[in-house]
């Protein structure tokens, strides 16, 4: 038992939960941009590996964006997020970082046909907790239609869709 709590206390003093929320969440698709009315709300556990300045992390959407407008407001896009991240120091109080990630769509996202995909993201953290980051997830969507006289789906190739979120964040 002993060794269980020094194993957990060692697992846990290179970690860190973080929570953040995106103030600007967009998809493109063919030069067009989608904006959602309402960000994500984003939940998050990293690890620091103890030889090197590499981190890796986990995302997870509680709260997905919605698209507004003429489209089904009811909707909510939510994503998984598996990533590495790569700090580099300016300051004793602040650095730079760049992420690069696999989205795994999750909830209607994933109802809808969204493909998972290669993320991609930079940001900046201040020691008080306090980030912002930019990330665009790279995606696609099956087009397909149903024909209802031979019963059958019909797949017309697929579109690529970026994902971009600005998210503002807290890590505790």
């Amino acid at each position: 038992m002993k060794n269980l709590t020094v194993l957990l206390f060692l697992s846990f003093s290179f970690s860190a939960f973080w929570i953040s929320y995106d103030v600007q969440y967009e998809a493109e698709s063919s030069g067009v941009i989608y904006d959602f009315d309402t960000g994500a709300l984003t939940v998050g556990y990293e690890k620091k590996l103890p030889s090197n300045n590499l981190i890796f992390g986990l995302g997870y959407d509680l709260k997905g964006a919605e698209l507004g407008g003429e489209y089904d407001s009811d909707t909510e896009w939510t994503c998984m997020n598996i990533y590495a991240k790569y700090p580099f120091q300016l300051d004793n109080n602040s650095f730079l970082f760049g992420t690069f990630g696999y989205t795994i769509p999750t909830g209607d996202a994933d109802d809808a046909g969204l493909d998972s995909g290669i993320s991609l993201g930079f940001g900046y953290s201040h020691s008080s907790g306090i980030g912002l980051s930019y990330t665009i997830h790279q995606s696609g969507i099956e087009n397909s239609y149903y024909d209802s006289y031979y019963g059958s789906y019909y797949s017309m190739g697929s579109t690529s869709i970026d994902l971009n979120r600005l998210s503002i964040s807290y890590t505790f």
